[in-house]
């Protein structure tokens, strides 16, 4: 019988790997290691493995004799609404560190905030990896270990939903069938969704301001100007130096023939960019800011609904001193709009160039 597309199911690691090498167990109890994921897009990881011949060696034929499995990889790439809880979970894959705190444990204690930023490369070049799991009907239930974000992309337009888009790359290891089963299925190990909460462009707030002082603040909201906005996370991960010699692992373990895994996913360089539009108006100074290379403090703020007490979930993003890198004029519904794309500075004073704050119900996304 024909499986349809809609009966596609996926998971992940409710908390980052405890290293890259150690799949997340399943269990059957909260908490549970494995937490069901909600996506718009219809794709499956692509895996592959990499397999050699002997073509042109001295067969006494233009044809190989022999193929042989050399390594395996993996990579994936989901679209999703952003909501409250999962988006941490992203956040700290991306960006490799995170910081909980209850702003108001005595009064408010079912609010916490999380503070994202980049992890000390200085101390380790291994980013957070998760394991994820893709089940199809009864025709597909795989489990992939030790994925890595290489990309997290969040932007809003007009008064949709907050938008994500990550991609992954995993090690290339690949276990059918996953052991993992979904709710309502009896002895489940991944429990149903619960109650979600989006975060929506309409809740949106962007201000822009000069660095450090915070002067000459620009609230594009209170003046309707805003159009779209968008943060993305960009690692170059070394995935070809993964194969490590001597290593031992491969896909089948014990088994040299089966080809090699990746034993780790280390970071080469990290990009974190930004860009939003606004409406061009008469006052505007944005191309005064570029010319000049104003430093600036640029912070995107979503408001949800309230928590507790004055808490409400919230995500902020911000950046304390950036520059505009390029200003394009473009046009919606004939309106004047201007394209702009700040970059991000490391500021070395304070050790920071992003920060990324959410308050949610979450007690931690590391424990």
């Amino acid at each position: 019988m024909p499986i349809n597309i809609q009966q596609r199911a996926y998971a992940m690691s409710r908390i980052p790997q405890t290293n890259y090498g150690t799949v997340t167990a399943v269990n059957t109890s909260a908490p549970y290691n494995l937490l069901p994921v909600l996506v718009r897009d219809q794709n499956f990881a692509n895996y592959r493995p990499e397999a050699r011949d002997n073509k042109g060696y001295s067969t006494g034929s233009f044809y190989p004799t022999e193929v042989y499995v050399l390594s395996h990889d993996v990579e994936n790439q989901k679209e999703l609404d952003i909501d409250s809880a999962m988006i941490g979970r992203f956040l700290l894959l991306a960006l490799g560190s995170v910081t909980t705190t209850q702003p108001d444990a005595g009064g408010n204690p079912t609010v916490y905030q999380h503070v994202f930023k980049p992890q000390d490369f200085f101390t380790s070049l291994q980013l957070p990896v998760t394991t994820w799991v893709e089940k199809l009907g009864g025709g597909l239930s795989v489990k992939y270990p030790s994925m890595a974000v290489r990309r997290l992309r969040i932007s809003g337009e007009g008064i949709n939903r907050v938008q994500g888009n990550v991609e992954f790359q995993g090690s290339g290891k690949r276990t059918s069938p996953s052991g993992v089963i979904f709710a309502p299925t009896a002895s489940f190990n991944v429990p149903a969704l619960g109650n979600l909460t989006y975060f929506t462009n309409s809740q949106l707030a962007v201000t822009v301001a000069d660095a450090v002082t915070l002067a000459n603040p620009i609230a594009y909201c209170a003046d309707k100007r805003v159009e779209s906005w968008a943060l993305e996370i960009a690692n170059t991960l070394l995935a070809e130096d993964g194969y490590r010699p001597c290593a031992g692992d491969f896909q089948t373990a014990g088994d040299t023939t089966s080809g090699a895994i990746r034993s780790e996913m280390l970071l080469g360089d990290q990009d974190i960019t930004a860009e939003f539009t606004v409406r061009l108006e008469a006052a505007s100074d944005e191309y005064a800011a570029l010319m000049t290379a104003k430093q600036l403090d640029f912070k995107v703020t979503l408001t949800g609904p309230t928590i507790s007490g004055i808490y409400k979930h919230t995500l902020e993003i911000r950046t304390e001193k950036m520059q505009y890198q390029a200003i394009e004029i473009a046009n919606k519904n004939g309106i004047a709009t201007l394209n702009i794309k700040p970059r991000p500075l490391y500021d070395q004073s304070t050790g920071k160039i992003t920060e990324v704050k959410l308050i949610n119900t979450e007690a931690s996304y590391t424990t």
